[in-house]
């Protein structure tokens, strides 16, 4: 469920592209914990206990109450950063992120979120909230009062800047599908209903990159599309939003059953398109293109290999734990370097199968970022992305019974990726902090946004860096700009 939140704050965080130092405090621990082992006995016992069940929100429920929540002999915690904006509708995906801050050619950062001020699911005035810096950061437009869309509601908005400066969202509406608003220079924002001008007005939580004038997207639905139950149609635009094409099937028809809700990500760079995808007893592919998105071959990622579905880790000798395959969750990022080398990253979930209605269980002490690139045989796990000892007490602690919310089941997530004009390397992601616990629900960890940086192609990693480092406020949802200059630029979700 959609946990009640009194007030949500969307901020932005830039740091200096040199390596920082790593200092985790000692926290005091708020609730009764119980530590998870690694042992396979012990882990199968403990995997038990944090099952996870979620429901993909579209944001187009009716009626809903999300049931506020004051939190009470609580002191307030300051967020890291500039205060752009705020919402009430504190789901902003429901898995992996998509881009939510763009530097433009003249230096100006841009950012967007999903922005209501009604206090309920419902979110009848929800839209594209956006503000702008026009010096790099340092200084940023009024919070906004009004969504970019008027009067239309809409919802995930991705942001990007083409060549003539036109700063564009692309979102989607309850029944219409993808929507394009647009802002030229001295301009007015102007919506273009792509999907509805198509005859695809079932597309939800869209994802979309772009390099010059040319705009490339991707939009799921809840139906069925290009052969799969759950399918995803591709558009692009070559003149800057104007034009579109589309909805494209794309060839995922044998490559995988569905689409994951939110598991998938657009980069582009020249003539070369690709499409990340990944989710839940799925595999990690690529979608790539050569020809501006004419054709498309799919890169293997991640295979299924040695996935154990439908074992019952009570009966089952193994107990249905899957140390060889690091399934993912949807939490995927996809970049194509300065040199045009694709890398990918995503979330690592080591898991039991699913018993009854109880699962799927999941292993929270072996989540972290996989990465992989198309120089290296297979994927990796970057280490020092697994779960922390933040606290300082020796060990890496839960609640007896975890609650992850609809960040679904992993608990390191939301990982957004990009790239200097050296080619350096810079993911963000979010993860639960060990020994924070909400005084309201002791069960829940907070979480903080963590960074870490490569200068040598992916092959080492400097980090984590705890960007936000607060054991008293819950810190999700980040995404850093493609385009790093001498600043990193995060926006990400604070609230008490």
């Amino acid at each position: 469920m959609l946990r009640a939140l009194l007030l949500t704050l969307v901020t932005l965080f830039c740091f200096n592209v040199q390596a920082q130092d790593i200092h985790f405090g000692k926290r005091k621990a708020v609730a009764k914990k119980t530590v998870v082992k690694t042992q396979k006995a012990d882990v199968k016992q403990s995997a038990k206990k944090m099952t996870a069940k979620t429901t993909a929100t579209t944001g187009n429920e009716l009626g809903v109450s999300n049931g506020k929540v004051i939190l009470k002999n609580q002191q307030k915690s300051s967020a890291v950063g500039t205060d752009i904006g705020t919402t009430t509708y504190d789901l902003q995906s429901n898995h992996g992120m998509c881009r939510r801050i763009a530097v433009g050619g003249d230096g100006a950062v841009h950012a967007v979120w999903t922005r209501s001020t009604s206090g309920d699911i419902a979110a009848p005035d929800r839209g594209t909230g956006y503000n702008t810096s026009a010096d790099g950061g340092d200084t940023w437009a009024d919070m906004p009062s009004a969504r970019v869309e008027g009067s239309l509601r809409t919802g995930w908005p991705n942001v990007g800047v083409t060549e003539s400066g036109r700063i564009f969202s692309i979102s989607h509406t309850g029944d219409a599908g993808m929507n394009f608003a647009y802002k030229d220079p001295d301009g007015d924002w102007t919506n273009k209903g792509v999907g509805a001008e198509n005859g695809d007005v079932d597309g939800v939580w869209a994802r979309a990159g772009n390099d010059g004038a040319a705009i490339h997207a991707v939009i799921a639905r809840q139906t069925s599309f290009g052969g799969l139950t759950n399918g995803l149609a591709y558009f692009r635009s070559f003149d800057e939003g104007d034009t579109w094409e589309g909805p494209i099937e794309l060839p995922l028809q044998g490559v995988v059953a569905q689409v994951w809700v939110d598991g998938y990500f657009v980069d582009v760079k020249g003539d070369v398109v690709v499409i990340g995808l990944g989710g839940y007893g799925m595999p990690v592919v690529v979608l790539k293109s050569t020809d501006k998105g004419d054709n498309f071959e799919v890169v293997t990622v991640q295979g299924t290999d040695g996935y154990q579905g439908g074992l019952d880790p009570t009966t089952d000798p193994n107990g249905g734990y899957l140390a060889p395959t690091p399934l993912s969750d949807g939490n995927i990022s996809v970049l194509l370097d300065n040199d045009g080398k694709l890398h990918v990253w995503y979330d690592k979930l080591l898991n039991f199968n699913d018993v009854g209605d109880e699962g799927p269980f999941f292993l929270s002490a072996f989540c972290g970022v996989m990465y992989w690139n198309e120089d290296m045989d297979a994927p990796r796990l970057l280490g020092k992305s697994t779960r922390q000892d933040m606290d300082g007490d020796g060990i890496a602690e839960f609640g007896t019974e975890v609650d992850v919310q609809l960040y679904g089941n992993v608990n390191v997530s939301q990982i957004s990726s990009g790239v200097d004009a050296d080619n350096n390397l810079y993911i963000a992601f979010s993860s639960t902090r060990d020994g924070a616990f909400d005084p309201s629900n002791p069960a829940f960890l907070y979480r903080d946004i963590l960074m870490m940086k490569s200068t040598d192609g992916g092959a080492t990693w400097e980090g984590p860096h705890n960007v936000t480092d607060d054991p008293n406020s819950e810190n999700v949802f980040p995404s850093i700009a493609r385009t790093v200059t001498d600043k990193v630029h995060l926006v990400y979700q604070h609230d008490e």
